[in-house]
């Protein structure tokens, strides 16, 4: 203890030695106030710190305090899954709402946090945008849409795009120099038929449909958006540029792409079935040589394969059938290449060969062959082309009101039908017909109705007096019908359509145009010309062969032909008879082959007994042909949907009439038939009976053979009353 109180005086005596008294003392004072500022900056500190803790308390209670500790106790709330109202449209829905969620989202935000709140706001934010779209989409009138508007602004497309056609080949032809462009002349007549309004930047501007659809993007944003977050720009700026090009650019660019048209296009194809007529109808109609030549180089590849397998006999009348239809494919081939080549094919304002000689068919003294104003009504390609020829007379509304109501007596038999066998009367069905016929009578009836058919004022005035405080009846339109089928009879009308270019074009796809044709105007449109006898396949013309797979009736023909009924009851016997209360019996006892309106098929004789409950029985022959038997089997899938599994033969294109194959689809619609017939089905299906009967009647079955309008509209009426039935519940 001496020893180093030694040391430090010795210490102190020499720091004062060496530096002086004055800066021992320096040192001394420096040191004690160090020591007295760190006391007085600890206990600074100290109050401070205490202050802040106090406020902190008095300000949030204790409970909030802990809640950042809680985090991992904490659960979102239960988010809505209802979308659209629909358990079939919202099931699927939320599971791809789910991997979208998992896959595109979810990836980068684990990355960033693992709080849930921006999840469940993105996903009720979603769920509030289907909801608001779900509610608008309901709001649209679809069959209003998709019948009329839809239609008429593909009409209207079609019809400028043919028109600038026509303007650019009659330029060409006049100043071979010019520089003028399809384009050019399209949107410049899109501008006259719009009243100044065009599409033309925005359809070959990239910078004016970027901001066409930017402009679009907002307008949808701002419809199903919720108020606050459309309100929020930055989101909304980053949500539009996502829809645009995450989903609409690219969607647009691939369905304007001409490789994905052609793949849908085969797509579409490869489960359709071509038929002969169609195959030959493109023949005559390509203006492509090349791929002419590569058709002929294949007729006559597989027809130097048949000669090979042709040994002559009775045992090779198919492959001599398959010849005579190739050497009159080939025949055709020749004849439009030789046109081609010599420049003689006339074109339509498309562009595409007519294979029609204008020359010929309008010399004076050439009588065409006559259609009957009924057929003209009832088939298909004929009431295309008279439809085209109205259309230009702005009569068109006269064709669509005369199918609208046939579809609406179609529509209202049924379903009076319907109530009247199961004795119940439901307000709803009879108000969706009511619907329906006024829905008839404001889209060509009234003062403002677009098609609007020019009738008698009396006669319009009694008919909404029924339409409004009468029982529906099926019966309505009658009256005006009868007034519309006769006006399209005037002379302005169908004679005038019998001597216009669309009829010599309706006569050629009908194959009814046969270059001097010398036929009487009464002609019988349904006569049946025989086909080529037998002969060697060398000595083929193309009178020879009507289709691709002709084969001789003398061989299968029947005794009679498709439209006699011998042995038949007459209809008035069936039709008072209550199908349900009688027992029926059918069967196919023979087949042919017959032609009509230049068209070869196969028909099936049926025999068929009908007993009633007093034991009575009638006998009688009927004639189907294999379309007849699919449209019944249609119309019987539609009312009774259950029998899906009733197996029906199928449709065959090419070799459908060889006497193999005759056989055996006879068998298969036998099958068909007798399974039909079979009294427990019967029991169990209500009305099965009386549909039946109606195909097995002795008169032509109409079924199925109705116009594509007739068929749009019928669906239409059905579509119009499940939605009212919908509604209803």
């Amino acid at each position: 203890m001496i020893w180093q109180n030694c040391w430090f005086w010795l210490i102190v005596a020499l720091f004062i030695g060496t530096f002086g008294s004055f800066t021992f003392v320096t040192t001394i004072v420096c040191v004690l106030l160090f020591i007295i500022s760190v006391f007085v900056v600890s206990l600074v500190y100290c109050k401070i710190t205490r202050a802040q803790h106090f406020a902190l308390k008095t300000e949030y209670p204790q409970a909030l305090l802990k809640i950042p500790h809680q985090n991992d106790r904490y659960q979102p709330n239960k988010l809505d899954t209802r979308l659209t109202g629909s358990n079939i449209i919202d099931d699927p829905l939320q599971e791809v709402l789910h991997y979208a969620f998992r896959d595109y989202i979810s990836t980068w935000y684990r990355s960033i946090s693992n709080n849930e709140d921006f999840l469940f706001s993105l996903k009720d934010l979603v769920r509030k945008v289907i909801v608001a779209f779900s509610g608008r989409f309901k709001e649209v009138e679809w069959v209003h849409f998709l019948t009329t508007k839809l239609v008429d602004d593909f009409a209207s497309h079609l019809r400028l795009f043919r028109q600038a056609q026509s303007k650019l080949k009659a330029s060409q032809k006049r100043d071979p120099a010019s520089t003028i462009n399809l384009l050019s002349l399209f949107f410049n007549l899109e501008t006259a038929m719009e009243d100044d309004l065009s599409r033309s930047l925005v359809s070959t501007s990239k910078k004016y449909e970027l901001e066409y659809l930017q402009e679009l993007c907002e307008v949808i944003m701002y419809i199903v958006l919720p108020s606050e977050d459309f309100q929020n720009l930055i989101s909304r700026l980053i949500l539009r540029e996502i829809i645009l090009n995450a989903a609409v650019l690219p969607v647009i660019n691939l369905v304007s792409d001409p490789d994905y048209i052609n793949q849908l296009i085969v797509w579409l194809c490869k489960d359709t079935v071509v038929t002969s007529d169609g195959f030959l109808l493109v023949i005559r109609c390509t203006d492509n040589i090349n791929e002419l030549q590569a058709v002929q180089e294949m007729v006559n590849h597989e027809i130097a394969v048949l000669r090979s397998k042709d040994t002559g006999g009775d045992d090779d009348t198919e492959i001599k059938q398959q010849l005579s239809s190739l050497s009159y494919v080939r025949k055709v081939v020749e004849t439009q290449m030789r046109r081609l080549s010599e420049g003689t094919v006339d074109t339509d304002s498309t562009g595409m060969p007519t294979g029609i000689d204008w020359k010929v068919l309008t010399e004076p003294g050439v009588k065409l062959f006559s259609l009957h104003f009924d057929v003209v009504l009832t088939n298909n390609i004929a009431l295309h082309y008279f439809t085209d020829f109205m259309t230009s007379l702005s009569a068109q509304g006269y064709v669509f009101f005369y199918h609208s109501v046939e579809s609406y007596k179609v529509s209202a038999d049924q379903m009076l039908s319907q109530i009247k066998q199961t004795q119940t009367s439901s307000a709803s069905d009879l108000e969706c017909l009511r619907e329906a016929a006024m829905h008839i009578f404001d889209l060509y009836l009234s003062e403002k109705a677009t098609l609007r058919v020019r009738l008698d004022e009396s006669l319009l005035k009694k008919l909404l007096c029924k339409i409004r405080t009468e029982v529906p009846s099926s019966a309505w339109f009658d009256e005006a019908q009868m007034k519309v089928y006769e006006i399209m009879q005037e002379e302005q009308f169908f004679p005038a359509f019998k001597k216009s270019q669309n009829y010599i074009k309706l006569l050629a796809e009908l194959d009814l145009l046969k270059e001097g044709n010398t036929k009487a105007e009464d002609d019988n449109v349904f006569c049946s010309p025989k086909l080529g006898n037998k002969g060697s396949p060398d000595d083929i013309s193309l009178s020879d062969s009507i289709s691709l797979n002709s084969l001789d009736q003398e061989d299968y023909g029947l005794d009679y032909p498709v439209s006699d009924t011998s042995h038949a009851l007459p209809p008035p016997i069936i039709e008072e008879i209550n199908p349900e209360e009688c027992e029926i019996s059918a069967q196919i006892y023979n087949t042919g082959i017959t032609s009509e309106a230049g068209s070869t098929f196969a028909v099936y004789a049926i025999a068929v007994v009908r007993r009633d409950s007093s034991g009575s029985e009638d006998k009688w022959n009927v004639l189907r042909r294999y379309s007849d038997f699919r449209d019944f089997h249609f119309a019987v899938l539609q009312q009774f949907p259950h029998l899906n599994y009733l197996q029906f033969p199928g449709k065959k294109t090419f070799n459908n009439l060889s006497p193999q194959f005759l056989e055996k689809r006879t068998s298969q619609l036998c099958e068909y038939l007798q399974c039909l017939i079979h009294p427990e089905i019967m029991q169990k299906n209500a009305g099965l009976k009386t549909i039946l009967l109606q195909f097995l009647e002795p008169k032509v079955y109409e079924k199925g053979r109705k116009p594509l309008a007739k068929k749009v509209l019928m669906h239409f009426f059905l579509t119009l009353q499940t939605i009212k039935c919908e509604s209803q519940k």
